[in-house]
């Protein structure tokens, strides 16, 4: 298993403004509440302030993780079938950039193994008011076979951006020469 770092942090690499519409729903593509987000296209700009002029393959920015037209049709050809994505044309006349992204909803599981990860309690929570605790989780040890058919997923209960992925597609995505990502392996619980 292996975390997916998306290099997008570098200065060589553009940085999307985002709209006032994504803005708005930043928390639900955070914590994969798709139910309250639409997909319809939207088109946004460059932030002229920040970011250079490289393409990469997967953006971040102000927590909303983009992935390139190639990546999502890397990602479906790998029966990858489960993460909701909104197409987004990200543009700048003056540069004369004009690129297909999506935002990609990248759905959090419950798969780790809470007594050997090291975790602290997020903001108080109270269950009966529907709040959903979100906690940091440090150091997560992950039980595969708790991960089902989800071969690209984030932690269910986490405040954090991680991605991980499975072997099997972390070799496709190795293999596919994608830029502005990056790879490290994580622990298993065995």
């Amino acid at each position: 298993m292996y975390l997916l770092d998306v290099l997008s942090v570098s200065e060589e690499y553009i940085v999307p403004k985002l709209s006032e519409s994504i803005l708005k729903n930043r928390i639900h593509y955070y914590r994969d509440e798709r139910w309250y987000l639409d997909d319809i296209p939207e088109a946004i700009e460059l932030d002229p302030d920040r970011g250079g002029i490289e393409v990469p393959d997967a953006l971040v920015c102000d927590g909303i993780v983009f992935f390139s037209d190639r990546l999502k049709c890397l990602l479906d050809s790998s029966g990858v079938d489960y993460i909701f994505y909104k197409k987004t044309t990200i543009s700048d006349e003056v540069l004369g950039i004009e690129e297909i992204f999506h935002i990609a909803c990248i759905p959090r599981i419950d798969c780790i193994d809470t007594e050997k990860s090291v975790i602290s309690n997020a903001d108080e929570y109270d269950y009966n008011d529907g709040i959903v605790p979100f906690y940091n989780i440090n150091n997560p040890v992950i039980i595969p076979e708790s991960c089902g058919r989800y071969e690209i997923f984030r932690l269910l209960g986490s405040d954090c951006e991680r991605i991980f992925v499975m072997e099997r597609l972390y070799k496709k995505l190795s293999e596919a020469g994608l830029t502005g990502i990056g790879f490290r392996k994580v622990k298993e619980l065995r």
